[in-house]
């Protein structure tokens, strides 16, 4: 979907050059916005995979353990 968005942007620049910058900056912005979004992804993506390969995936949760939908919100350590 990207290509789609910056093939069409460039079209459009080619057609209406800098005069037409109104028309034609939304789709650039759109293609900006979207290629960060991918790489926020692979950021976290890689970083998910090297925790994974550390062992410390669901270090975070109460106790050390995983954290799924049954996992107590709050816990009480005290006892």
């Amino acid at each position: 979907m990207i290509q789609a968005t910056w093939i069409f942007a460039f079209s459009l620049i080619a057609r209406l050059g800098t005069e037409g910058w109104s028309a034609w900056i939304v789709y650039v912005l759109v293609g900006v916005m979207q290629v960060v979004i991918i790489v926020t992804a692979i950021v976290f993506a890689i970083q998910d995979r090297q925790k994974a390969r550390k062992g410390m995936e669901g270090s975070h949760a109460p106790g050390g353990g995983i954290a799924n939908e049954r996992s107590a919100l709050l816990s009480d350590e005290s006892h």
